[in-house]
């Protein structure tokens, strides 16, 4: 049993971390930025009076002073406990439910807990799961090959462990090679009593050698690892084995020490080894040779390695094991390391190595330490700001309940991120600082808030490349689609930076009896409500207006696409966005009421579904505040002739599968002409039937995912509908042949006002053609819709064209050429597509103030007033 005490020279508050072992434990109190106040080594299994011995003299002669919470490192936290959370009596059941999944650390850590507790009752308690670090593993990774009804009833899936070790570990590697941690490749190896592997990419667990439990992957000290299961059906056979005794065995009995038969630990393995003992050298090959196995393995789902990283005190004291490892991974580029003992964190590799080996010290504790305090500061929130906090885990009890705001690949349903929702303090601290913000910002001169604009402009330019692979990733759709999105977005912020001078000049009047001008105030704080589909697109013609105006704005996007939101926020901050003029609220939709009945709010803009909107307006109606709504829309397509059918055909098929049909502008119903209609159906449902499901970042593919399974599954569900009443799917009418969320190009003809598909907007890449006989039925039908977005009318008779366009009840018409956008052109409908405008010299008034100032001499005379 040791302790270790550093001086206090201060009051800073402090945590006491526990780590709870099959026969040890180690408590340490912490205070911020890694500083070890105290530890304490027991060696002596919890629960045993030894250990309640030694704990009340930790804590009353070491521990001067009181500890703001106790946290606990939780090897397994099972499917409930995915991130830290306060202790409560919902927590310990999740945690006693899954004890039998790790039976030599979840017991002991119970003991200590109920202990613990009953010692310290006023002191928050947090536990922090090992398991936490890989909750994000895609889906392929995740899987066990097992029948889906024993996986969904008994929740099989690999969980991957020794989070805490690598959470630290990566956090030290970015540090050592200077660069954030979330933009590297690794692969980590914890080499310790237990021993994992683990790909990492963008700062995520990717793939890991441990599942379900803590005995599968690579040998460890007194475990097996990965065994074939056929083995253990055999050995309980016929009574061979007990389970029992193939229990013990496997936990206790097998590893290292039972390939050696000598020990467990590997220092004496090396000793007896060199002395020839042919077990002891049979069991560091086997260790060895299936560590090289393992991180070749992981290497496999990096498109590239910038470090390895050892770790575990195998990984960090025994250089022995280290030489032998690196010297299997040649074929990765790893070379023999130069260095044997290090005293520091740092490369064992050569300086010029292709792939750098670090070794990094074990420090759990300090990671669970960051957690704990982490949790504390979520929970009292004291308004601290929240970008500081943002990959924070929400560490309430409640966590277990609330999801966090996922950034899912539509694509492969891969979990690329998670954040927690920001809680209401941090969301009312958002709001003020905004509010504070605004004076300032107003009085910024209109050149100076331009010229950051400007400056946003050219940063997206510089970063379009990442910023579209970003969006495409988190919202499924086509590379290419994304360029013109982020193309499109950074024309916008320049078209404000240019134009904004002009745009705000004042306007003055023309008044019989002295002078009047109007002005362009700025309102105040605005909030932002932005969709998924165009994630960077929408919030810029939101943003970048009101910026330039001096408004300060509050952007709330899609909980499916918050990396998007975050990287434009940066790239604001970037461009040298005073704090609080531009701030991103990662939270659930119901916090946008609360935050438009804020008194500080101004105004509110969103861009959604009608039901949304109605929601949101009539929230801004009754606190009487402005408020911009663009809607859903249901835009008709309009072809009048066949002088060139080629092009409207080529038309409608952009129109139509832009964005893959996820836009408010799309084509939807196609309104043809009678003796048009047969080619025209014919030769888009060709040019559909044509396209190649696939990745989106992939160049070749033609076809992308729509945002989620679920979206697809309604789009299914509204052709079925159609179908099963008499419609005719030309091409598709279901689910592609493909995993994810894809959904088949349908064109669709026969549809009625009984099915869905007349009425619903139809968010996906399916084409509702009807037949008409002239222009006049052809306005019809274009009316007949309760939105009144977009539409779209080809002719070559332009005088034809212009008149069917003036009677079709919309807010924008184009002739000859798909509905589009245009940082000079107005955009915005009527009817349930919303109301106001964006974009162009409307879209930068609509939260102004246009105030009137007159001026009369001093000698004018004093009439009565109306008003």
């Amino acid at each position: 049993m040791t302790t270790t005490r550093s001086p206090t020279t201060g009051p800073d508050p402090v945590v006491l971390v526990c780590d709870p072992g099959s026969s040890s434990l180690r408590l340490v109190l912490a205070g911020p930025e890694d500083k070890v106040v105290a530890s304490r080594h027991i060696e002596q299994p919890p629960g045993s009076p030894a250990v309640a011995v030694a704990v009340d003299e930790f804590l009353n002669k070491v521990v001067a002073r009181p500890v703001r919470a106790v946290g606990y490192r939780l090897v397994h936290g099972g499917p409930a406990l995915t991130r830290p959370a306060l202790v409560d009596d919902e927590v310990l059941r999740a945690v006693r439910a899954v004890a039998g999944l790790a039976p030599l650390h979840l017991p002991p850590t119970l003991d200590l807990l109920d202990d613990l507790r009953r010692r310290l009752p006023d002191v928050p308690h947090v536990v922090c799961p090992d398991t936490a670090f890989h909750r994000g593993l895609p889906v392929v990774a995740a899987t066990l090959a097992l029948p889906a009804p024993w996986r969904e009833k008994y929740h099989l899936r690999r969980y991957g462990f020794h989070g805490l070790s690598y959470a630290w570990a990566l956090r030290r590697t970015g540090d050592l090679l200077g660069r954030r941690p979330d933009g590297l490749h690794l692969v980590m190896a914890h080499l310790g009593g237990g021993a994992s592997v683990t790909a990492v990419r963008d700062g995520r667990s990717v793939d890991t050698s441990m599942s379900m439990t803590p005995l599968d992957g690579v040998p460890m000290c007194t475990r097996s690892g990965a065994i074939d299961p056929g083995v253990l059906l055999w050995l309980l056979e016929d009574d061979r084995l007990t389970l029992r005794e193939v229990t013990d065995g496997l936990y206790h009995r097998s590893g290292l020490l039972g390939l050696s038969g000598l020990s467990d630990d590997t220092r004496d393995l090396v000793v007896a080894a060199d002395s020839g003992d042919e077990a002891a050298c049979l069991a560091l090959d086997h260790y060895t040779h299936r560590l090289c196995r393992e991180i070749a393995a992981a290497s496999a789902s990096l498109d590239r390695l910038d470090a390895l990283v050892l770790t575990g005190e195998i990984g960090w004291d025994q250089p022995e094991i280290r030489t032998v490892v690196c010297a299997g991974l040649g074929i990765l580029g790893v070379q023999p390391p130069v260095r044997d003992r290090l005293d520091a964190d740092g490369p064992v590799s050569a300086p010029d190595a292709p792939i750098p080996v670090l070794v990094i010290e074990p420090r759990e504790d300090l990671e669970l330490a960051r957690e704990t305090f982490a949790a504390l500061d979520a929970r009292e929130d004291r308004g601290a700001p929240r970008t500081s906090r943002r990959e924070q885990p929400v560490p309430t009890a409640t966590a277990v309940r609330h999801s966090p705001i996922a950034s899912i690949n539509p694509y492969n349903n891969e979990i690329m991120r998670e954040f927690p929702p920001m809680p209401e303090q941090a969301v009312d601290h958002a709001v003020r600082e905004a509010h504070q913000a605004f004076p300032s910002w107003r009085d910024t001169s209109v050149d100076e808030r331009a010229a950051l604009v400007g400056r946003a402009a050219q940063l997206m330019r510089e970063r379009a490349e990442q910023l579209a692979r970003l969006v495409t990733r988190e919202m499924g759709k086509l590379i290419r689609h994304s360029r013109v999105e982020i193309d499109l977005s950074a024309r916008i912020l320049q078209y404000y930076a240019d134009k904004a001078p002009v745009l705000l000049a004042d306007d003055p009047l023309d008044f019989k009896d002295g002078s009047a001008t109007i002005i362009n105030d700025p309102l105040g704080v605005i909030l932002g409500v932005q969709p998924w589909n165009f994630p960077v697109y929408q919030t810029v013609r939101f943003a970048a207006p009101n910026l330039v105006l001096g408004n300060t704005v509050l952007l709330k996007p899609a909980s499916n696409t918050p990396q998007s939101a975050l990287a434009l926020e940066q790239l604001f901050a970037d461009a040298g966005a005073p704090r609080g003029v531009y701030t991103t609220l990662l939270v659930p939709g119901r916090e946008v009421y609360r935050v438009i009945e804020s008194e500080v709010v101004r105004g509110a803009s969103l861009t959604g579904s009608d039901r949304a909107g109605v929601s949101v307006g009539e929230t801004a109606g009754r606190n009487v505040k402005k408020s911009v709504l663009e809607l859903g829309g249901s835009d008709p397509f309009i072809v009048l002739d066949d002088d060139n059918l080629d092009r409207s055909v080529e038309a409608a098929l952009v129109g139509r599968l832009h964005n893959m049909g996820q836009s408010c502008v799309s084509a939807k119903r196609m309104i043809v002409i009678s003796e048009v209609f047969d080619r025209f159906v014919t030769a888009l449902a060709e040019r559909m039937r044509g396209l190649v499901p696939g990745d989106p970042v992939d160049e070749a593919t033609t076809l992308a995912p729509v945002c989620s399974e679920q979206a697809a599954q309604t789009l299914v569900d509204q052709v079925r509908d159609a179908l099963d009443k008499g419609a005719t799917a030309v091409v598709g009418g279901g689910h592609a042949d493909h995993p994810g969320a894809f959904v088949q190009p349908t064109v669709l003809v026969g549809v009625t006002p009984t099915m869905r598909a007349f009425r619903e907007e139809l968010f996906g890449p399916i084409a509702v053609v009807y037949r008409v006989q002239d222009d006049d039925e052809a306005v019809s039908l274009a009316n007949d819709s309760p939105y009144g977005l977009g539409g779209a009318v080809f002719s070559s008779d332009i005088p034809r064209a212009r008149a069917v366009a003036s009677r079709i009840e919309s807010g924008m018409v184009w002739i000859n050429h798909p509905t589009s956008s245009e940082p000079e052109l107005p955009f915005g409908g009527i009817k349930r597509s919303g109301y106001g405008r964006e974009l162009s010299h409307l879209g930068i008034k609509e939260f102004a103030n246009r105030k009137l100032i007159v001026t009369m001499g001093t000698d004018a005379p004093i009439t009565d007033a109306l008003g």
